[in-house]
């Protein structure tokens, strides 16, 4: 064992190569980043960056200095958003829409399951139906792999979404 060295902290660091995968026009989704990760998403015209990590979060200071908006919607890892963080997050972007429309990059530790669960959800309110917003999210990004708890938050928001539509 080497003094001072955790196995947390080698699985915290971020990817070398992080990869940033763009879904539609207006969103990016991918890994936790740094400094000059985030600049290139800027120089690619990304407005807003959603951290949706529990067990880390982005430096607000180094979101503002790029001037990016920010907004951290914490989820645990491996499981579905809260009630209400969905709402939260098209609240916020809905704010800031009378500035232009928001390009966005959503990311997790990787942008594996909770990056994609929240993807899919905010095509499914652009009028994409589950599956086929699940296969846009897969075709743009294809290590994603949503667990089973978030295809359960998927279905269950597929059916509110076409609820809503009959009313």
């Amino acid at each position: 064992m080497v003094p001072g060295f955790r196995l947390t902290s080698l699985l915290r660091r971020r990817p070398k190569s992080a990869r940033v995968d763009r879904v539609a026009p207006w969103l990016f989704v991918g890994p936790a980043l740094d400094a000059a990760g985030y600049r290139d998403l800027r120089d690619r015209g990304v407005t807003h960056v959603v951290d949706l990590r529990e067990e880390d979060a982005d430096d607000p200071g180094l979101m503002a200095s790029l001037g990016l908006k920010w907004l951290r919607l914490p989820i645990p890892d491996r499981k579905a958003p809260a009630p209400g963080q969905l709402d939260e997050l098209r609240s916020w972007l809905a704010v800031d829409s009378g500035e232009g429309d928001p390009v966005l990059y959503i990311h997790c530790h990787a942008g594996l399951g909770r990056t994609p669960t929240v993807a899919i959800a905010l095509l499914m309110h652009h009028d994409m139906p589950l599956r086929d917003a699940h296969r846009h999210v897969r075709a743009a990004r294809p290590g994603a792999q949503p667990t089973a708890s978030q295809d359960a938050y998927l279905e269950d928001l597929a059916r509110r979404i076409q609820w809503r539509g009959t009313r």
